[in-house]
């Protein structure tokens, strides 16, 4: 499995370096997993593997990813290659990749909502007057 970080200019910096994309076609060409998040499927169009393919990335970028079915979603299977937003989505972009890696993800992902919840009760509630005081 070959995973591509996002973010500028980390991304670029991937784009730019031919040994990169030569890896990247590499793992396509040997239908292994490539997994791209925020800016780094970029990475994959400049590698040329993204034509027809079901694509998301960090928005604004459909347009640099020309070629490909852009979607929204958070996170996207298209084959071998898994893309992901963004900033708001890297919990759900590894509990896939540890998925395909054939780990059970269930008790974690729940055992991190609790923990959110817990930390969060009534941070929306608004307090009295007394209280405040």
């Amino acid at each position: 499995m070959l995973i591509l970080p996002g973010g500028l200019p980390g991304a670029a910096n991937l784009a730019a370096d031919e040994r990169v994309i030569d890896l990247v076609k590499y793992f396509n060409k040997q239908n292994k997993f490539i997994v791209a998040i925020c800016a780094a499927p970029t990475v994959l169009a400049k590698a040329g593997i993204i034509d027809g393919r079901i694509i998301t990335a960090y928005s604004g970028y459909e347009t640099k990813l020309l070629g490909c079915h852009f979607v929204e979603n958070n996170v996207v299977i298209d084959n071998n290659i898994i893309t992901s937003r963004g900033l708001a989505t890297p919990y759900p972009f590894a509990y896939k990749i540890a998925e395909i890696l054939r780990k059970d993800t269930t008790e974690l992902r729940e055992r991190m909502l609790i923990i959110w919840l817990e930390e969060n009760k009534g941070t929306n509630e608004r307090m009295s007057e007394n209280e405040s005081n």
